[in-house]
């Protein structure tokens, strides 16, 4: 309440505000001992009318007004937060004590609607004019409401006959979200019949400002500016700047496939989310800029020199473990940054892979996550050096090394094991090759007319896929003792594939030696053990030239 007061001091109606209602109710017992004097009746008056914020009052020169007014001689302000609507909700304190102590806003409006009406959420303050009552049901209202967790300030006028909204700064600029709007004297100078308001300067210290538009016979647009032509359609030189066509591109040009047509409203653009006819400069970006996905390419081959004859190759042999070299070139072709090759994989089966399982899963080599970027037609190539362990036992088998690419940002690498196909984890493009361990094919004389074991029975081998039907291996042999040439019975790639027989064999002279169809005129027998043919001479012999054994299978 505001505090106690004298007026009239000294006279004979000195009145003293009381500190609140009680002490004046106080001051005011029933009469019945005839002791309320004038004066308590004027203090229980001034206390009351000092209670009341709203009176009528005057200012400093006497001229009367209805305002906030203390009563006070001394002190006729009231600096207080004040607040227009019900006092409180669901028996809780509109003006918290938050509300009360914050420096925050001085005069608080809120709605008077019954605790029980249906929504608390809209504060609507109308100003009404006139003396239609009829137009007061659409007059134009200022509106907080909340939303969620918004508060929407909204300012309307709902009158059906379209009534405007006017905001007005008599000499200064009024902004709407930032940008200002030309001044009154501006608008009196410079809006006129065919001129538009065009930013002038950079955001935020930019305007917006009348201008003409600049167009005539010979110029359109504005240097710097874009300029846009709307029409349907737009026409130069009697031409449409569109182009419309059914028929069917009969072979790709360019981005634009085989049998594609530019049908009426077939674009679709993005900007407006809508379709319409192709543009001509839509048509040529087609044709000029057309998108070229990267090539990969994927080598790998035998980088252990022990193993002489398979060295170089994509053939190892079958039980043992060797250095393996995989080499790779990849070549892009961006038209922007967003189509660089942003990730890449090397996998291989070698932990998973079954000869017989129906799906080969495929575990990361550890190495993954280059980018590659740089113009159109740049490449990049490497070389990394690895160990591969033979997977096949005596029955062969291959290691299958794949590198995946993506050039779609935010590729994350997928979990491990991956399952083939590559392109259902994320992965673009991507490249396989083997190593393939196979069954060696062994040769040369020894002494020995048995062979326990065809791994120490101390013929020379060669790591060499089988040559297929009607086809030869020729080789070099020199020594003493029993000539023998073994092959295996599978060689462990290519599904295991069962090996024909073997038809001829020719000396070093060309003269026939063996025939499968004369084998009663043969110098060679055979059998099958281990895994292997093995044809063996039934009797010893020796040669120490340099030509070289026929074997035709």
């Amino acid at each position: 309440m505001p505090a106690t007061y004298s007026i009239n001091v000294g006279t004979a109606i000195e009145s003293y505000r009381k500190a609140d209602i009680i002490s004046v109710l106080k001051d005011l017992p029933d009469n019945t001992h005839k002791l309320i004097s004038p004066k308590d009746v004027r203090d229980a008056f001034i206390s009351t009318w000092a209670v009341s914020p709203f009176k009528q009052t005057t200012n400093s020169t006497g001229i009367e007004y209805i305002g906030i007014d203390s009563g006070n001689p001394a002190n006729r302000d009231i600096k207080q937060r004040i607040l227009i609507g019900k006092r409180s909700y669901a028996n809780k304190d509109i003006m918290t004590d938050q509300l009360l102590s914050e420096q925050g806003a001085d005069i608080y409006f809120y709605n008077t609607k019954p605790d029980s009406y249906l929504t608390q959420s809209s504060t609507k303050i109308a100003i009404l004019a006139g003396t239609n009552s009829s137009l007061h049901l659409s007059a134009p209202y200022i509106e907080s409401s909340v939303s969620g967790s918004s508060n929407n300030l909204e300012i309307r006028n709902p009158s059906l006959n379209r009534g405007p909204i006017s905001i007005y700064s008599p000499s200064g600029r009024v902004s709407i979200n930032g940008i200002l709007f030309p001044t009154v004297s501006e608008n009196a100078s410079g809006a006129s019949n065919g001129k538009i308001l065009k930013y002038s300067g950079s955001y935020p210290n930019g305007y917006f400002k009348w201008s003409e538009i600049t167009v005539d016979q010979t110029n359109v647009g504005t240097p710097g500016q874009p300029t846009n032509i709307y029409g349907s359609p737009v026409r130069l030189n009697g031409y449409s700047m569109e182009f419309v066509d059914d028929s069917i591109v009969p072979k790709q040009v360019g981005g634009i496939p085989s049998g594609f047509s530019f049908s009426q409203n077939s674009f679709y653009n993005a900007i407006s989310a809508t379709h319409q006819n192709w543009p001509l400069s839509e048509v040529l970006r087609e044709i000029i800029y057309p998108y070229v996905a990267p090539e990969i390419k994927l080598s790998v081959t035998n980088d252990s020199q022990s193993q002489t004859t398979a060295y170089g190759t994509t053939y190892a042999e079958a039980g043992t473990s060797v250095n393996v070299k995989l080499s790779y070139e990849i070549t892009i072709y961006p038209r922007n940054e967003q189509e660089y090759v942003s990730n890449y994989l090397l996998l291989s089966n070698e932990r998973y892979a079954s000869v017989t399982s129906a799906t080969i899963s495929y575990q990361s080599l550890g190495y993954s996550g280059l980018s590659f970027s740089g113009i159109p037609g740049t490449k990049f190539s490497n070389t990394i050096n690895l160990s591969a362990n033979s997977l096949g036992g005596v029955s062969g088998g291959k290691i299958s090394y794949t590198m995946a690419i993506s050039n779609v940002p935010g590729t994350i690498e997928a979990g491990y094991p991956l399952v083939s196909p590559y392109l259902n984890m994320g992965w673009s493009y991507s490249a396989t090759s083997d190593i393939n361990f196979i069954m060696p094919i062994y040769y040369g004389f020894i002494s020995s007319s048995t062979i326990s074991s065809m791994a120490s029975s101390g013929l020379s081998k060669i790591v060499q896929p089988y040559p297929g039907p009607s086809a030869s291996m020729s080789l070099s042999i020199q020594g003493e003792g029993y000539l023998y040439f073994a092959y295996p019975v599978q060689n462990g790639i290519g599904g295991n594939t069962l090996l024909s027989s073997l038809k001829k064999i020719k000396d070093v002279n060309g003269f026939l030696i063996h025939s499968e169809a004369e084998t009663e005129s043969s110098a060679f027998e055979s059998s099958t053990s281990q895994g292997y043919h093995i044809y063996r001479t039934i009797n010893p012999c020796s040669y120490s030239g340099d030509d070289k054994f026929e074997f035709i299978f």
